[in-house]
């Protein structure tokens, strides 16, 4: 019993993995190819929905076909994600042009609120799964 007990409390490796995969694939590829393939004013609204929708929406679904994966997971990914892309951004393209002190605020500012939003889009993905659950219930043999 103890040890079910702690490996629900856990970090789940593989959904970390697959989180971090899926959120590479489905949120940082599509944000860094909207810029070359819309251009303009345009891409910098899509860019910016995306930014903010497409963590909830990811995380909606990763939590919903999960089935119990821990807290953790998709915080800790899309967090990772986006800690990754914005030091990266700052690294490469914008290092000198940035006050040290506004970086941080940047970076620690983006990285939270994905956190924060990753953590809501995974409450509503693990609702919807109950939710679907009770909907259907098991036929009884």
């Amino acid at each position: 019993m103890p040890d079910a007990r702690r490996s629900s409390k856990s970090v789940q490796w593989k959904w970390l993995g697959i989180s971090f995969v899926i959120y590479f694939a489905f949120y940082l590829i599509p944000i860094i190819g909207a810029r070359s393939v819309i251009g303009g004013r345009t891409a910098v609204i899509a860019i910016g929905i995306w930014a903010l929708a497409g963590v909830v929406i990811l995380a909606v679904i990763i939590s919903f076909f999960s089935k119990g994966a821990s807290l953790w997971e998709l915080p800790i990914a899309s967090a990772a994600i986006i800690l990754g892309f914005t030091l990266s951004f700052y690294t490469f393209h914008s290092w000198s042009q940035t006050r040290p002190w506004s970086m941080f605020v940047d970076v620690g500012t983006s990285t939270v609120v994905t956190f924060l939003l990753s953590l809501c889009g995974m409450w509503i993905g693990t609702k919807l799964r109950r939710l679907k659950r009770h909907d259907h219930p098991q036929p009884s043999s």
